[in-house]
Parts: C-alpha cells; structure tokens; sequence
C-alpha cells in the first residue's frame, strides 16, 4: 500500500519561494538585463509566467476569502525546475557539437624534449619559440609547427587535416604541431610558437565561426523580439477570455500562466546556433576550417565553381624535364644563373630547380646573390650588377622585346604535351636567350573525381591558371571541364570571376597561391588548399586541410544538410509554439505540462542537430581509394628526361 504526504501551505511557501529566487535568479537577471537594452527575450516570459504563479498563489494564501481556491505554488516551482533541466540537458548537448574543437585543443602535448648538454630534458610547449629545436621520439606527438632538421618519418596527421594514412616526411619538410611521429626519433626546428601555430589557428578559427551569427540567426532573433509582446497580449486575452466567460479569476490566470510558459522560444532560439555549431564541428573533423559562419549560407547558392590548375587541381610539384640552353650556353652555366635567382622562393617551380641541383651539383660558377623583383603572374627580373636576367613565360620575354629564335618551335610542341615552360633571358650587358626549362606537374588522385562529383550535383566547372593555354586546355580536357583560360593574370582572374557570376550566378574560388588573392576576395565563397600560400588561406572563407579536392562538393552537400537542419529545427520550433499556446489558451495544458512540453522541444531540436554528426564525406572513401591509383601525368606520351 502507499502513503500520501500532504505539505502544509507553509511548507509549500517556503519550497517555492526557495526555488522562485535562488532557482529563478538566471532568468530574473537576465530578464533585467533585456528590459535595461530595450527588448525582451526567452527569459523574459518564463520570469513573467513562473512570477505570476506565484503572486497568484501569494495572494491565494494570504486571503482567507480565496482559500477555497487552493494555490499553485507547485505550478511556479516545477515550471522553474522543468525550464532549469531543459536548460541542462540543452549545455550538455551543445558541449558535444563543440567536442571536435575540444579534441584540436587536446591534441597539443603536455611536453616538449631538448638535448642541452648531452641530455634529453623536459620543457613545456608553451615556452617554445621560433629556431629553438626539439627532439620528438616514435609514437609523440610534435609539440609546434617545425621544420624537419634530423631524420626520416613518417606523420600521422589524421587528426588535423583528415589525411588517413601517414604521410611520410624527410629534412626540410615541414611539420606540424599536434600530429604524430610514427617513426624513429626526429629533431625539428620550431617555426612558430604554440599561440601562433597552424592548430592554434584552426582552433581559432572555429571557434569565430561558431560564436558569429549568420543572416538567418539575426532573422530569429527579431523575430524573438517581436513574438514576446505578440504571446504577453495573447495571454492577456486568454484571461479575459476566461473571465469573462464566467471562470474564477485564479482558473483564467492559470491558463494565461500555461500561455507563457509553453511560448517560451527556446527551441527557436537554439534553432540555428545548435545546427551551425554541429555542421562547423564536423567539417573541422574532415579537414574542412570554415572561418565564418556566414560562409554556410553562401555555399548553398553556388552554381559554378573556379579552380585554379597548379597546386589545386594538380599536386603543385613540378619537376624539370628537359633543359635546353641556347647557341652558346651549357646547362651548368644556365642552371646556375636560374639557382641564384630562385634559391629562396618558395615557388614550386622553384622548388624543382632547387631539387634538380641537389641532385645534380654544379660547380661553383658565380657565387653572387642578385636583387630579385617578382613580375606577379609572369615572372622574374635579377639584377646581377654588372647582369640582368629575366626569368619565366614567354610573355614576360616579349615585354623586354626578347626574341625566343629558334627555340621557339621546341618549347611550343613540349607545351602541347602538358609541359610548362620556363624561359631564361639576358638583358645585361647584351639582350639575348639563355634557354629554357621544361617542367611537369602531375594531377592530384582525386581531380578527376573531385569535377565530376561537382558536375553531378549540378554545379559548372571551370579551370584559370597563369600557365600556357594550350597545357591549361590539355588539363581540361582531361578532367572534363568544359570552361577553361590560361595565360590569367591574377587581377584578370577576378575578372573572368566577375563575368562567370554575371552570366551563370553565385561563385566558388578555389586556389592555393599569392595570385589566387584577388579572386578568392572577390568570390562568393572563397576555398583556400592548404599548404599553399598563408595569403591565400588567409583570405579564404574556408580552408582544405585535407588538400583533397573532392572536398569542395562535400563542403557544398555538407552547407546544404547544415542550412536543412536550420530549418527543420525552426520549423518544428514554430510548430511547438503555435500548437502549444492554442492547447494552453484552451485550458488544455496546465503550466507544468506546458513546461515539460517546452523543456521537451527544445531537447528535440538539439538532438535533430546532432544527426549532423552522423555526415561522412565522400571523399573519405575516395581518398582511401586514391592511395592504390597510379599518379596521372598531365602529357599523352612520354616526355624528354633529363
């Protein structure tokens, strides 16, 4: 058998007083802080709703003419419990769309190792700085962004750029902090301290995005503002309604108190956030950084997507071919003149010049350094002193008025196999042409795949490049696109950009150099390869960690399901609300089953969010796949070998 305990009106007094202002303070505070800017919010009708329960149960108590009436002390209490839980459940919940930026964060190491004086001692990562060097022994994870000094490897950067399978790694390579060693002992040169880092500003990035609110949050927030004065007067017409009609006053009160209570617009309110916090962590798991939440919005509306070819499309490490010095050059004279001028750029083809003399020594011919000035997009110009040179495309020949002769019909038929060419002239103390250079980049795995996937879902391709034309429509033929131009200066790219979105509508870039900037500014949505210039990823929107291209349609399938989610969950807000204050105002909710009700659609709405979660792009099957593909050269037949 059971037992009933009836607490005495004191009791109940007491209890719900306890719970009025010491569990209520949250919103009394808030509430006040609302009223002092100008406007109300969500808070606003639980405080007015719980405080007129209880200033009705207040008055019940205190008259002894109304104690037939009973109280609702109960009503004001629970309510406050209800919304408090909800309120629990729906931190608890949004802890978990904030879990992949907590997991970045916990990537960073709790230690470091230097060996002073023979011995391996222990530091903290926080007081690493550029030039210091670090060991990090097999299975650590790399305290900083570095640069490889001592040892081969292999980094497992899985947690950081979604690359599932190490990536190996030998001197000069870069590192960075947060990944993996998953070889023998390496010594790293630190390039950047733990607060400037690459994960430190992934996380920061992240972490904007999440706290900035998109067009459609400010949207519900107006609406918010507005639908609290629209519940308090449909509240007030609940109660005349019933009073009028014949029913007590304390009945008529307590279904105007259900009216405001079932209102409140949480779930409105945590409609959007709870969606774009969930969409932004899962891209970061995948190696997608968006930087601004605005971003999610925009992508949804791409109809065409720009790519730029070298480092994007392609692997961006070019290799040389052929070497062709003119009459009365040799290749040691002319690949030292094109050393000194490209030693310290970080251009890939530079980098493959660098790469050709490490494997190929010169003798000491010159030993100077020059003055170098880039000619953006064309080239360069080197002053020896007593020499100029000029290096890079044909057309950066033409504006010195030097002639490429009769190398020209040699350079012309490599350009038609897919060959880039890179032409050395003299401008000091005579004008003449020192030869060329062949060189050849490979596709990425994925580019192919990455287009037609883009093509499926409706979106048009299209290819710029500053390379030779006749290679750009050759890598566009390849790949399928049907809209290609080489030979694009970088202020010409944002151009093309601006014609493409005239004539077909809203517009994605997506590059990796210093000329991609000026059409990653002007693009709808911007989308920066990573391991390519920090300018570049700095002025995109979003940034490839993966540098897998297939990722540019999962970041458009991943924008789409984000903004549905948004919806959905504003739609079943609305729902929860309109059906929710019709049932309260026809006194079939009380205010506790209103605020079970309310606590309830809030939860629902977080939890239609987290699905989000369950998104895998399909680049994550294409890339495993990848590995087992044979790197596509960009040429039909063999080319001359050097």
């Amino acid at each position: 058998m059971g037992c009933h305990i009836h607490l005495t009106l004191w009791m109940q007094l007491l209890l719900a007083s306890l719970v009025q202002f010491f569990g209520g303070y949250p919103f009394y505070r808030d509430s006040w802080r609302a009223l002092r800017a100008g406007h109300s919010t969500m808070d606003t009708l639980v405080t007015i709703g719980t405080t007129a329960a209880y200033v009705l149960s207040l008055v019940l108590f205190f008259t002894p003419s109304l104690s037939t009436m009973g109280s609702y002390f109960e009503s004001s209490a629970v309510v406050i419990a209800l919304v408090l839980l909800g309120k629990r459940f729906e931190q608890r919940a949004l802890r978990q769309t904030n879990r992949s930026v907590h997991a970045l964060m916990n990537l960073w190491p709790q230690r470091a190792y230097q060996f002073l004086d023979g011995q391996l001692v222990e530091i903290s990562p926080d007081d690493l700085q550029p030039q210091d060097k670090i060991v990090v022994r097999a299975f650590e994870r790399i305290p900083a962004d570095g640069v490889l000094i001592k040892g081969e490897t292999t980094i497992d950067e899985s947690s950081i750029t979604g690359e599932s399978l190490p990536v190996a790694k030998k001197a000069g390579d870069q590192v960075i902090g947060g990944s993996t060693n998953m070889g023998e002992l390496i010594e790293v040169e630190v390039s950047a301290s733990k607060n400037s880092g690459f994960l430190s500003r992934m996380i920061h990035y992240v972490q904007q995005a999440q706290m900035e609110k998109p067009p459609i949050q400010r949207l519900v927030d107006k609406i918010s503002a507005i639908f609290v004065p629209i519940v308090l007067g449909i509240a007030l017409l609940t109660f005349l309604g019933w009073y009028v009609f014949g029913q007590d006053a304390g009945l008529a009160i307590l279904h105007a108190i259900a009216v405001l209570v079932i209102a409140c617009p949480c779930a409105l309110g945590l409609a959007t956030p709870t969606a774009l916090t969930a969409g932004l962590g899962i891209g970061a798991k995948y190696g997608i950084l968006v930087k601004n939440a605005h971003s999610l919005e925009q992508a949804k509306k791409i109809k065409v997507v720009i790519f730029d070819k070298t480092g994007t499309l392609t692997e961006g490490l070019p290799s040389i071919t052929q070497i062709t010095p003119n009459a009365g050059a040799t290749v040691p004279i002319m690949m030292d003149i094109v050393y000194h001028i490209q030693k310290s750029s970080t251009h890939p083809l530079a980098q493959a010049v660098i790469t050709w003399v490490k494997n190929n020594p010169l003798p000491p011919l010159s030993g100077s350094d020059p003055v170098v000035e880039q000619k953006i997009g064309k080239g360069l110009f080197a002053n020896f002193g007593q020499s100029q040179f000029v290096l890079g495309t044909e057309q950066l020949l033409f504006e010195y008025r030097l002639d490429t002769g009769s190398l020209k019909a040699e350079a012309l038929a490599l350009e038609q196999q897919g060959h880039t060419i890179s032409w050395l002239g003299q401008l000091l103390p005579q004008k003449k042409i020192i030869g060329f250079m062949a060189f050849q980049d490979q596709l990425r795995p994925t580019a192919a795949q990455a287009i037609k996937t883009l093509q499926t879902q409706g979106i048009i391709t299209a290819l710029i490049s500053g390379d030779n034309p006749s290679i750009v429509a050759l890598t566009a033929k390849k790949l399928g696109i049907s809209i290609a131009k080489g030979r694009v200066l970088p202020e010409e790219k944002a151009a093309f950009l601006q014609e493409m979105r005239q004539q077909y509508g809203a517009v994605a870039m997506v590059g990796d150099g210093v000329n991609d900037a000026p059409a990653l500014a002007k693009a709808d949505l911007s989308i920066a390869i990573s391991g390519g210039s920090d300018v570049a990823m700095n002025t995109a929107d979003i940034t490839l960690l993966n540098r897998n291209p297939v990722l540019v349609a999962d970041i458009l399938n991943l924008a789409l399901l984000t903004q549905r989610k948004i919806w959905q969950n504003l739609f079943w807000a609305f729902i929860y609300n309109m059906v929710g204050i019709v049932l309260a105002a026809s006194g079939l909710l009380s205010p506790m089953i209103a605020g079970m009700a309310m606590a309830f659609s809030s939860v629902s709405v977080i939890t239609n969010a987290l699905f989000l979660y369950r998104w895998k792009p399909s680049s994550s099957l294409i890339q495993n796949l990848s590995t087992l593909l044979p790197q596509i050269p960009l040429e039909e037949k063999g080319a001359h070998h050097v």
